[in-house]
């Protein structure tokens, strides 16, 4: 997993990069321009006025004929000048803006490369402390996808999905306790209930097959409780609702 983080961040570099080299083209072809267009209308304007086949002169009358003669040059070096200082302040701009979105980008990444491994890892040591959990019927890449599905994006979050899968497990766990509770316990089918739970917890990654009524029940407070121990470890700031206590035992 770590590895993955390395083409994006080289990607964003590379693009950094690209506008770097496509800044200092533009900034030596205005460069070209100017001076090819400040000698060409520099020529033009002496040949065509003879300055070309006249003795030098510095008086101040010469000088006024020079400035007046090569006022066009002028204003061109003057303009590209302008041209260079304008592309370079806002390329410049553009770059370091480039610059820190890769970085922040990378630095996103980065931090939801971290998140995931220590996920990963937690959810390991979880299921090693539940003899009833069998690693293999826990994806642990989908239950952190379920509750960050923006990590990729560097958004840490809680998602809406997640606090909505919580109450439907909260929800399966009071319909039982209702159905537990009435007066006749014909309304409280362990089949039933079963089916409820496996469902819910096939949403987090978890899978569960059916047992008979008390391995089933040891399995699902075995995994009840790793997902609040999850909840805790990894949504301490977000409106999860509590799970009820079950009364269907």
């Amino acid at each position: 997993m770590t590895q993955s983080g390395t083409p994006r961040s080289s990607s964003a570099t590379s693009d950094a990069r690209t506008y770097l080299r496509f800044l200092v083209a533009l900034t030596a072809l205005l460069l070209c321009v100017g001076i090819l267009l400040v000698i060409t209308t520099a020529f033009f304007a002496g040949f065509a006025d003879g300055a070309f086949s006249r003795q030098i002169c510095f008086q101040r009358d010469c000088l006024k004929r020079v400035m007046y003669l090569y006022k066009a040059p002028v204003a061109i070096a003057s303009a590209t000048l302008v041209a260079l200082s304008a592309v370079a302040t806002v390329g410049g701009i553009f770059v370091a803006l480039q610059s820190y979105v890769a970085n922040v980008r990378a630095t996103a990444f980065s931090n939801h490369i971290s998140q995931l491994n220590a996920f990963l890892n937690y959810v390991s040591g979880e299921v090693a402390k539940r003899p009833r959990i069998a690693a293999q019927s826990v994806d642990s890449f989908y239950w952190y996808r379920m509750i960050f599905n923006n990590a990729g994006q560097g958004e840490l979050e809680v998602s809406t999905d997640y606090v909505r899968l919580i109450q439907e497990l909260a929800v399966a766990i009071g319909v039982s306790n209702e159905l537990a509770g009435h007066p006749s316990r014909d309304r409280f089918r362990f089949v039933e209930h079963q089916q409820r739970m496996i469902v819910v917890f096939s949403a987090f990654g978890i899978s569960m097959v059916r047992q008979p009524r008390l391995e089933f029940f040891e399995i699902e407070e075995q995994v009840l409780s790793m997902v609040t121990a999850v909840n805790f470890a990894f949504c301490p700031r977000s409106n999860l609702p509590e799970l009820p206590n079950r009364l269907y035992l």
